[in-house]
């Protein structure tokens, strides 16, 4: 009996183990063409979406966490710090927050598009940053150049790629948050999920989509680290 309890022990430490170490990994992307391409994104409707992320910015430069290329091209970016989002429908329509985040910090944000009350709304670390009347939406056709870490075109000049770490990934076709809210340590992955990475490859060259639409990505230049969130040490509702 004993020998079977020890046994026992040992396998759920083995599982706990196992479980702890397998979140326990983000991507570092240097700002010098590192990216994550996602191709054609399958999944992704016309209407409502959320995109969110766990980042840590290495310095308050300009780059983009997340673009999505096709009939409209949907931006997700950092601008001197600061969260930012771009919408092409035929013109630019730009929302970007006045609070810039501390460079070397985890942070959550979040952009969400909320169709029936025609709002765009920033956030960062459980706090609604900015929003505004938005009505164009972003079309569900979609083409090859959709990336995390850079712009749609990757190669193109003028555009910055970012630089600093992402350890979760997540874009839906759901309103994730419509006022402050409390910081989500994973992301909730429903049916109206999108993508969503946590990034515990560790290693090799493919993010998995645990979303269940295999919209899996190929990782150019980034590597793997273990720098994470110590979400015991982090402060929600805290912008600093």
């Amino acid at each position: 009996v004993t020998a079977a309890l020890v046994l026992i022990v040992l396998v759920v430490l083995t599982l706990i183990f196992n479980f702890i170490i397998a979140d326990d990994y983000s991507l570092y992307f240097d700002g010098n063409q590192d990216w994550i391409s996602l191709g054609e994104i399958s999944g992704h409707t016309a209407g409502s979406f959320t995109v969110e992320a766990w980042i840590k910015s290495s310095n308050e430069s300009d780059g983009y966490i997340f673009t999505k290329g096709g009939s409209t091209h949907f931006q997700f970016e950092f601008n001197q710090g600061k969260v930012h989002a771009q919408i092409y429908n035929g013109g630019w329509f730009t929302l970007q927050s006045s609070t810039i985040l501390t460079p070397n910090e985890w942070h959550h944000i979040a952009a969400v598009y909320d169709q029936p009350n025609q709002t765009l709304t920033l956030f960062a670390n459980g706090i609604m940053l900015e929003s505004v009347n938005y009505t164009g939406g972003i079309l569900a056709g979609n083409s090859s150049n959709s990336n995390i870490g850079s712009y749609y075109d990757p190669w193109a000049g003028g555009y910055s790629t970012f630089n600093g770490y992402i350890s979760s990934f997540h874009f839906t076709n759901a309103v994730s948050y419509g006022s402050d809210y409390t910081v989500p340590e994973n992301f909730n992955v429903t049916n109206s999920s999108i993508i969503h990475f946590d990034f515990n490859e560790g290693s090799g060259s493919t993010v998995n989509d645990d979303s269940g639409r295999e919209n899996n990505g190929t990782i150019t230049a980034a590597s793997w680290s273990t720098d994470t969130p110590n979400f015991t040490e982090l402060i929600y509702g805290c912008i600093d």
